[in-house]
């Protein structure tokens, strides 16, 4: 019985994360076919990159991955929250649709516009990218959170109230099981989105971080660390998506199966 679960589990498992790999695949086939039309000094060869890593992985690049790292998960987790409470309450108001107009609105306003502004209230720092991932990710996964909610089944509740139940047991056999699956799109939507949004936010308002580097490197016309820098925040949102279905395949499968 254990085995099958297992077995279950792992085709589950597979069938999850086997778009982001064929994502991952097809970005290095079209790298490694534009290497080849252009010259290696303005896209190298992914083996060219790849073979330079021992170089370019020193203490000063574990740094500055450290510190992006530390900026893309502060700022995640509190869009996250933010976007959480607001989408629960505009579905709780019955304002979902004026809620998500207005939020569409935000959506539009370009990255760069926000870092600029964020650059001249926080200045030089860690607050430019958390502000800019929060600033930009909380609309798309509040909205997320109050068409799940919308999804709800009133049937479902009916039953548990007539069965005796209360309103925490509805939270529990009802909404819950309606949220984890938004939970986990929010998840991965939010942690792409972050990845995007904190190379801006460093490379405009930041002299630390990933997206400083790739700064450097685009002055310098370095093409190969250019290159590396990309394959590195690809690689992590690729290991993102395998530990957040993971942990969503282990933990709350019965709601994503």
């Amino acid at each position: 019985m254990k085995k099958a679960e297992s077995t279950s589990l792992l085709r589950l498992f597979i069938r999850l994360i086997k778009k982001d790999f064929t994502g991952f695949l097809v970005f290095i086939s079209i790298w490694l076919l534009l290497s080849l039309i252009f010259p290696d000094y303005i896209i190298p060869d992914p083996w060219q990159v790849v073979s330079q890593a021992d170089k370019l992985i020193d203490a000063d690049f574990m740094h500055h991955l450290q510190l992006t790292l530390f900026r893309l998960l502060t700022g995640f987790v509190i869009a996250f929250l933010l976007a959480t409470i607001l989408g629960i309450i505009a579905y709780m108001m019955s304002v979902h649709e004026y809620a998500e107009n207005i939020l569409s609105l935000f959506q539009v306003i370009p990255g760069t516009i926000l870092a600029i502004i964020f650059l001249i209230i926080f200045g030089v720092g860690d607050k430019v990218p958390i502000a800019m991932i929060i600033a930009m990710s909380i609309p798309i996964m509040a909205i997320n959170t109050s068409t799940g909610l919308r999804g709800v089944n009133r049937e479902q509740q009916e039953v548990v109230y007539v069965f005796g139940g209360s309103m925490p047991q509805v939270i529990r056999y009802v909404y819950i099981p309606a949220l984890i699956p938004v939970f986990r799109s929010n998840f991965l939507i939010g942690t792409g989105l972050a990845l995007k949004v904190i190379v801006l936010g460093e490379y405009i308002g930041c002299e630390d971080g990933i997206g400083f580097l790739l700064n450097n490197a685009r002055i310098l016309f370095q093409m190969e660390k250019v290159f590396f820098y990309l394959l590195i925040i690809m690689l992590i949102a690729l290991i993102f998506h395998i530990i957040i279905n993971l942990i969503f395949v282990e933990l709350f499968r019965k709601y994503i199966d």
